[in-house]
């Protein structure tokens, strides 16, 4: 929805206050001390899962035990609309806050403030501190019937993070008819934190039957009775209370177990009908009446029943246990299996049925409540007044994204209805396309506006075309809806203002996208002129992108995200979410972990509104931050060595696009491929695979030119000629970087068409083209200093060299030649490269764990070229003692101790000679080599050079995961993944018998053991076994007395009760650490053994 154009219904989930009170046990309630021992665990317990099917006692048995053994509790009950995550946050907050009212005030600032998901995760962090100091007792909050919401993936993330964060007297129990679907679950079985009762716990024993009936029953039975009662009922509460029902009203007990055999409902539903035929006339009247709400109020029963003594009715079914029960504030419900059987019997009688929903149907509709009259009208047939409120209603239902209420009720209304009532149609054609089912939306448009056609309704008909259009600008898809927006124009009158301007923004929005900005530009002012005011929305922002605008772009972007309301239940924007045009920006700016961030939010959100295409562009986003900041450093040479980001996060670049294309292509929208096809190309191309990258360059131009995509598909020849120069195929690159050029010149953005005059001038210097070299370079120096785009010489971005080190030259070349002195003078300064002359255009990456390698930029240098051996050893001297210098007569002492120092100097000058030729080998003569400094007979490398040494990257992610744990622990884990990975081997492994580089070794490996160590801790606590289990394998492989890794391994096998291992792996431990130290196992390994021993073996 466009600011300005139209006016967001935005609104607060509603506080039901009856969802906060416990059900109230009947008189006929059994004291079950066998029940209450199982209940006792749960303040022994940080989480409860009690699972039971219906009819086994699970809410009032909970509830009866918390009352009778005084523990505070705090109860909600879910309802059916709760699957809002923003509405079971408040109710929680306020379940809470109902019977402690000094709990909760801030967290429910917070929820009033925003609506997105970071703000709901704050409010439970607020919840659980306000609980840590207010609530000093052991309390339960009970959560009944969480089924409703098992369908809300952010909901069971927002319980897991509250079960994690618990304070330390408060217990949660999830009373819920099947198991929720947590990833923390074999956790916290771990840890111990988890009680789980299910329907074998909450069944009734032949021992609890006999005093059941005995007791609250009144009513004798023999022992053989109760061995077939419990056979026949497996111990199911409601079936036992239906055959006291049925004894009550004079039936013999052989009778009512002489019945039909068949499952527990078949039981359930024959006792039933026992029962209800010994009712009174009147009383069967009120239930076939009663029977077709969902709630039991009395005003309106009376109102359906046409009587006064609901209310009367009502009392007394509750007071005799008659499957009826109070759900606070003057309302009632029947036990759902109960109200399934009468409605059963009431669709009986049609006539009758359809009365009483007709007379819900007005009673909701006169109270206010429409949507549950819609509904009542569908149950009684009256599908032209069920129409005709949906049709008033519909809109605010799209606005809230409640997409699947709106089109199963459209489905219930026959065709000739549904004609009359065109605006449905196009209601359920927009769910479709905000659900990005494009080809079901366009039929569906299509199918409108052949009615408003054929009805003469040019309003109908712009609205029906208009709807189309936005299925190709959703998709970006110019070239398809520039004449259906045409087409809406021409069919809207003169005055009718508004519309007329919003379909003028659409116009311009598509000429933007078609790389037309003046044609947009003009189109947008004419929309303003005609409402007389600026509006500033997604449009502009796009346009500011597309014109190499971005700090403007980003600003605004940064304002409307602080500014969005987003509650969770609102259409989605396909590829304009603010996240997403964010990410891209930080990926064109460099900003790798913010681009990561934004693209792993607009996954997240594309998900909760139910829209894949949002989320495919997520996953495009983080595709390219991926390429920008990679979460594992698979090869220092191809990907620069930037720090992992914390999100959590660990796909790989390739991997993100994939999944874009996998769900592009599953919802059929073939114009979503040319961008992570975009991605793979630049890709595959700088990793040396030029031919591949130029195939998938060519699908996704042909892609964007049948969509009438020019900008985009200069996106497309950026992309790969970027790729193809950072991969060394300058010829095939300067083809690409030329067309790219034109089109970014003819569409007027002027950031990628300064990135392809950083190219050509990489290109030009690097074969020393003087005429393109002097027209590029003056070309681009001015533009990134008219446009302050001096962060494509800072950072890593999209676009951008992968490694940085080949821009160096570019700007001493320019001082060279006297470019704009000052602001060069500057931008060398921010490089770090005022005082040097000459830079070889590549960074040094240098692999120290495992076999040690060496790369300029990409290429890595062969045992030929550093012609000795001495010269590789020099290297690596000085790598062990990179943060210092080394005197020429210690290197001669640790290299030739056995020589002369005449004859040891003069091979070290041959040495040292071989080592420059070796990584600096195009560097001119007389001119100081650029990695290695040398003052006097001081030797070292160079520490504003920037070399990449990955002991230092495994060393500062290990550190930046010790920092980052107390916050996130899933980040520092993946933090942790990512240092391991760097880990190939010990430290300078052919230099094993080097003193000098012994100590850095074993400094290096314990940090490897230690981090190792928390990894594996890590994930055991996520549950994550079997990679704790592989991790602990590598770390014994590397050191078999590390007694943790022993622990760890026994305490994962314990987890899943394989008791054979767990002493397996004891005795393994015992053996190595008596063959290697001569010592025994710690008491904490013994007592894990004898918790093993302990163990039944099944």
């Amino acid at each position: 929805m466009r600011k300005g154009m139209e006016d967001p219904m935005a609104r607060e989930a509603p506080i039901v206050r009856t969802k906060f009170v416990p059900p109230v046990p009947r008189k006929q309630f059994l004291k079950r001390p066998r029940l209450a021992r199982v209940f006792e665990g749960i303040v022994l317990h940080p989480i409860t899962i009690l699972q039971a099917g219906p009819g086994y006692g699970k809410s009032t048995g909970l509830a009866t035990y918390l009352a009778d053994h005084r523990v505070p509790c705090f109860w909600y009950t879910v309802g059916e609309t709760d699957s809002d995550p923003h509405a079971f946050v408040l109710h929680v907050v306020w379940a809470i806050r109902t019977a402690r009212p000094s709990v909760g005030g801030r967290a429910l600032a917070l929820l009033e403030g925003d609506h997105d998901r970071s703000t709901r995760f704050a409010a439970v962090d607020s919840l659980v501190n306000d609980v840590l100091d207010h609530v000093t007792d052991d309390s339960v909050l009970v959560v009944d019937d969480y089924h409703l919401v098992s369908n809300a993936p952010e909901i069971d993330g927002l319980v897991e993070h509250l079960v994690d964060e618990m304070p330390p007297k408060l217990h949660l129990v999830l009373s819920t008819r099947k198991r929720p679907a947590f990833v923390s679950v074999a956790r916290w079985r771990v840890k111990g934190e988890l009680l789980e009762i299910s329907e074998k716990d909450l069944a009734f024993t032949g021992d609890e039957i006999e005093a059941l009936f005995q007791g609250p029953y009144g009513w004798a039975i023999s022992r053989e009775q109760v061995e077939v009662l419990s056979e026949r009922t497996e111990g199911w509460i409601i079936a036992l209370e239906m055959i006291w029902h049925g004894l009550r009203q004079g039936m013999a007990l052989e009778d009512l177990l002489a019945g039909p055999p068949g499952t527990l409902q078949g039981v359930f539903e024959y006792l039933a009908a026992e029962v209800l035929a010994k009712q009174d006339d009147d009383v069967k009247e009120f239930l076939m009446d009663a029977a077709v709400l969902e709630e039991l109020v009395p005003d309106a029963c009376d109102h359906i029943s046409d009587r006064k003594d609901s209310a009367r009715i009502i009392e007394r079914l509750e007071a005799d246990g008659l499957f009826v029960y109070a759900a606070g504030a003057g309302t009632y419900r029947f036990h759902h299996l109960f109200r399934e059987f009468l409605r059963g019997l009431a669709r009986r009688d049609r006539e009758r049925w359809q009365n009483g929903n007709r007379k819900a149907a007005q009673f909701y509709l006169s109270s206010g409540r429409p949507s549950l009259a819609v509904g009542h009208f569908l149950a009684a047939g009256d599908y032209e007044s069920a129409a005709s409120v949906l049709s008033g209603i519909a809109p605010d239902l799209v606005q809230r994204g409640m997409f699947d209420a709106l089109v199963g009720w459209i489905g219930e209304l026959p065709g000739p209805v549904l004609e009359a009532h065109p605006d449905l149609i196009l209601r359920r054609a927009d769910v479709h396309r905000l659900t990005s089912n494009y080809d079901d939306a366009v039929a569906w448009y299509s199918v409108a506006n052949e009615i408003f056609e054929r009805r003469g309704d040019r309003i109908g008909r712009s609205r029906a075309l208009k709807g189309k259009a936005m299925v190709y600008l959703d998709t970006v898809q110019p070239a398809k809806s520039e004449a259906l927006l045409k087409e809406a124009l021409r069919m809207l009158p003169p005055d009718d203002t508004w519309e007329r301007a919003n379909l003028l923004r659409m116009m311009a929005e598509n000429k933007t996208n078609q790389g037309q900005l003046s044609a947009a530009v003009k189109y947008a002012q004419a929309a303003e002129r005609l409402i007389h005011h600026a509006i500033e929305d997604e449009l502009d922002i796009r346009v500011q992108l597309r014109t190499g605008r971005l700090s403007a772009a980003l600003e605004s972007l940064k304002r409307k995200a602080s500014e969005e309301r987003a509650d969770g239940l609102r259409p989605p924007r396909s590829h304009r979410e603010t996240q997403l045009l964010l990410s891209l920006i930080y990926s064109l700016i460099g900003e790798g972990e913010l681009a990561t961030k934004c693209a792993e939010a607009g996954i997240q959100l594309g998900r909760d509104l139910k829209a894949p295409f949002v989320e495919a562009v997520g996953y495009m986003r983080l595709g390219h931050a991926r390429q920008v900041a990679p979460a594992v450093f698979a090869s220092a040479p191809l990907h620069a060595p930037v720090a992992g980001p914390a999100s959590g996060s660990s796909l790989d670049a390739e991997t993100c696009y994939r999944r874009a294309l996998d769900i592009v292509d599953s919802i059929k929208v073939a114009r979503g491929r040319a961008e992570p096809l975009m991605g793979l190309a630049l890709l595959r191309a700088s990793s040396g695979e030029a031919a591949e990258g130029e195939r998938l360059a060519g699908e996704a131009l042909d892609i964007c030119r049948a969509a009438g995509d020019e900008w985009l598909a200069g996106f497309v020849q950026l992309g790969v000629g970027a790729g193809l120069a950072s991969g060394g195929e300058d010829d095939r690159a300067a083809h690409w970087l030329e067309a790219a050029k034109r089109t970014f010149d003819e569409c007027g953005d002027a950031y990628c068409s300064t990135v392809c005059d950083l190219w050509r001038t990489v290109l030009a210097l690097r074969r020393r083209d003087e005429r393109a070299l002097g027209e590029s370079l003056e070309t681009l120096i001015e533009s990134v200093h008219t446009h302050s785009y001096e962060f494509l010489f800072t950072r890593r971005t999209l676009f951008g060299p992968r490694d940085l080190g080949v821009l160096a030259p570019v700007l001493i070349e320019a001082r060279h030649r006297g470019v704009d002195r000052d602001y060069v003078t500057w931008l060398r300064d921010a490089t770090g490269l005022l005082n040097v002359d000459f830079h070889p255009g590549y960074t040094l990456h240098v692999r120290t764990l495992g076999p040690f390698r060496v790369y300029r930029g990409r290429q890595e240098i062969s045992s030929r070229e550093w012609q000795r051996e001495k010269a590789k050893t020099l290297f690596q001297l000085l790598i062990v003692h990179r943060k210092g210098f080394l005197h020429k007569d210690q290197i001669l002492e640790m290299l030739w101790p056995e020589l002369e120092p005449d004859v040891a100097s003069a091979h070290f000058k041959v040495v040292l000679n071989a080592m420059l030729n070796a990584i600096e080998p195009g560097r001119p003569a007389r001119l100081a080599p650029f990695y290695v400094r040398r003052e006097g007979p001081l030797y070292g490398l160079n520490p504003l050079s920037g070399y990449w040494v990955d002991a230092d990257e495994f060393e500062s992610l290990v550190a930046k995961a010790t920092k980052l744990e107390p916050a996130d622990r899933r980040g520092a884990c993946e933090l942790l993944r990512s240092a391991l990975h760097l880990y190939q081997g010990d430290f300078l492994q052919d230099c094993l018998y080097e003193d000098w580089a012994s100590v850095e070794r074993e400094r290096l490996f314990a940090t490897y053991l230690r981090a190792a160590q928390r990894f594996a801790e890590l994930l055991l606590d996520q549950g994550e076994i079997d990679e704790c289990i592989h991790v602990c394998d590598e770390i014994l492989a590397k050191d078999p007395c590390w007694e943790e890794a022993y622990r760890l391994l026994m305490r994962c096998y314990l987890s899943r009760r394989n008791r054979a291992m767990a002493v397996r792996t004891y005795e393994r431990c015992a053996a190595a650490l008596r063959a290697e130290m001569g010592v025994y196992p710690a008491p904490e390994t013994a007592r894990l053994l004898e918790k093993a021993r302990l163990l039944s073996a099944f």
